[in-house]
């Protein structure tokens, strides 16, 4: 699988939220404020965008407070449509919506858990 890049303007459209940090390192590296785009799906789910690779990845957060904040497993999601394929199964994405990111509307490609 070769996982295709996704535009910022895109997530920001399907409701991504952007997050900045104040890292002066970075900065003074690259130029610009460092600043993440993540979508939290439910407590141990979230999308992710490297904002670098503009590649996104789904994260599955350990489960126990102990554990909270450490990423447990990381799946590459292949691109867009897989990435609207994501957002359907966990309810941030209405049916209409994902129907019409499917080629050819072929709405026998959805997901069995819906």
């Amino acid at each position: 699988m070769k996982q295709q890049q996704v535009d910022y303007q895109d997530l920001i459209d399907l409701k991504f939220k952007v997050y900045y940090m104040d890292c002066a390192v970075h900065k003074k590296q690259y130029g610009y404020d460092d600043f993440s785009v993540y979508k939290k799906l439910t407590k141990r789910f979230e999308i992710m965008w490297d904002n670098k690779t503009r590649l996104v990845e789904l994260l599955v957060m350990e489960k126990g407070k102990e554990n909270a904040g450490f990423i447990e497993e990381r799946i590459p999601i292949e691109g867009l449509q897989e990435l609207k394929k994501y957002l359907f199964m966990f309810g941030h994405l209405s049916k209409e919506e994902y129907n019409k990111t499917l080629p050819y509307n072929d709405t026998t490609n959805i997901p069995l858990a819906c």
